[in-house]
């Protein structure tokens, strides 16, 4: 690749050029890079939002305008990019201690960035220009890929690690003024309050959710974890499902809230993030007909909701839930807590019915087995006392279940469940000569078939007689 012929320290005297006009960043920043649009007033353009993830808060949102249907070129902190979110860096632009992502195309003085930079899962651990690709999602399912540039690989933080760095935030504080996001028109620069992004109630209002899912997913991504799609329309679904791609990997459900609101996080958490809103929102997305999605990322969401059962059935201790509140001031409020499986299992038991997924009842009837037994045999026991049947029923049943064929059921049978030794009957004909030689019956005839061989047998000799 082309970074490999240039010597490090010129990839340093590279980066270390920056614009002293933007204040210097010692924390995370996360710099990203989209389109925008209102509909109501048919304002749209490049949204420029960065991100501080460690101290959880705006540090600067601009919003460039395009007044025609032309594409629009603009600058800011040493990146060039235009109207439709494609980026084309500077040396000017400084990389460290931040991270850029974009859904548009990415260069680096006028040259691609895969040319630049080292693939994610090739990096090592030194300093150098790190892509990765990451899926991202629009409300109507369609997939787009968010190119994340840092200058180190991004490292992966455990949940156990987030969680206790998030909820250093928890604490619910005044907001102290509020933030201006700045309006690029022409040379014409404006500000706009945080509550008053444009004059159009509908629009601010869902300007200020995409916002608030941005806040989220941009910390998400700062830890190392990508999201699946998980939202439809504005109120539908989830607002991110986050998992890591390690090789044991954690999955973090994220509610955002973006609205001026008298409640905090623990009120979020209580009503949009308990498990049986979980489970609420997992039956729909498994049973709703989703009419506004194609049939493409209606199989993405479905995906998206077996993933996440998945991670209840078989690691429900790498669940986390993120309440995530900003505030007008740009600062962020948030809660994380581990998912409690038996507040879920609890709550799937009235829901429940014969054509419920089967990890759902799977997961209720662990709860239930691990209230009413305490070890593995007393499981086992309680699950053939519920089986109708003679046991030889029950044991064909758990064959079935098992997968076993014909075949080899019967070869079980025949060693577990045997055919009961009968006597046969001996009696003498009118000819004198005996019929069954007195010796024990070891055939697989049961002795109701040799009682209607005997009565079958009298009647002939009452016939004859």
């Amino acid at each position: 690749m082309l970074f490999a012929k240039k010597t490090l320290s010129t990839a340093f005297v590279w980066i270390s050029l920056f614009f002293v006009n933007y204040a210097s960043i010692l924390a995370k920043e996360v710099i990203d890079i989209d389109v925008f649009s209102f509909p109501s007033t048919q304002t749209k353009g490049v949204r420029v939002v960065a991100f501080d993830t460690d101290a959880q808060r705006f540090t600067g949102i601009h919003y460039f305008v395009q007044p025609t249907k032309t594409v629009i070129r603009c600058s800011l902190w040493g990146m060039k990019f235009d109207s439709e979110g494609n980026v084309d860096l500077t040396k000017q632009f400084k990389l460290k201690d931040r991270i850029l992502t974009t859904k548009g195309t990415l260069k680096v003085e006028g040259e691609d960035a895969t040319d630049v930079a080292v693939a994610d899962e090739d990096a090592s651990e030194g300093d150098e220009w790190v892509l990765k690709s990451l899926s991202d999602f629009h409300n109507n399912g369609s997939e787009v890929t968010r190119l994340v540039l840092s200058l180190k690989k991004v490292e992966i933080k455990s949940g156990a690690h987030i969680m206790a760095s998030m909820n250093t935030h928890a604490g619910k504080v005044q907001s102290k003024k509020t933030f201006q996001a700045t309006f690029h028109r022409g040379e014409n620069v404006e500000t706009e309050t945080f509550g008053n992004l444009t004059s159009v109630g509908v629009d601010n209002n869902n300007e200020r959710g995409n916002l608030g899912e941005l806040a989220t997913k941009l910390t998400m991504i700062g830890f190392g974890y990508g999201g699946h799609f998980s939202k439809y329309g504005t109120d539908n679904g989830f607002d991110g499902i986050f998992t890591d791609i390690s090789g044991n990997p954690e999955m973090f459900i994220t509610e955002s809230k973006c609205r001026e609101r008298a409640d905090g996080v623990k009120t979020i958490m209580r009503d949009n993030l308990s498990e049986e809103k979980i489970n609420f929102k997992l039956k729909r997305i498994s049973t709703h007909t989703h009419p506004s999605l194609s049939d493409e990322a209606r199989e993405r969401l479905v995906a998206t909701g077996e993933l996440v059962r998945e991670f209840i059935s078989q690691s429900p201790v790498k669940i986390f839930k993120f309440a995530h509140r900003i505030k007008s001031d740009g600062t962020c409020e948030c809660l994380v807590e581990k998912f409690d499986l038996s507040k879920y299992q609890a709550s799937l038991l009235p829901t429940l019915s014969p054509e419920s997924p089967t990890k759902d009842k799977v997961t209720a009837l662990k709860g239930v087995t691990q209230q009413l037994c305490s070890s593995e045999d007393q499981k086992a026991e309680l699950y053939m006392r519920t089986l109708v049947g003679t046991q030889e029923d029950k044991l064909r049943l758990v064959f079935g279940a098992l997968k076993l064929d014909d075949e080899q059921q019967e070869a079980m049978l025949a060693v577990l469940a045997p055919k009961k030794k009968v006597n046969r009957v001996l009696f003498i004909n009118t000819d004198g000569d005996s019929v069954g030689n007195g010796e024990e019956a070891s055939g697989t005839e049961s002795a109701e078939e040799f009682e209607k061989e005997d009565e079958y047998a009298h009647d002939s000799d009452a016939e004859a007689a």
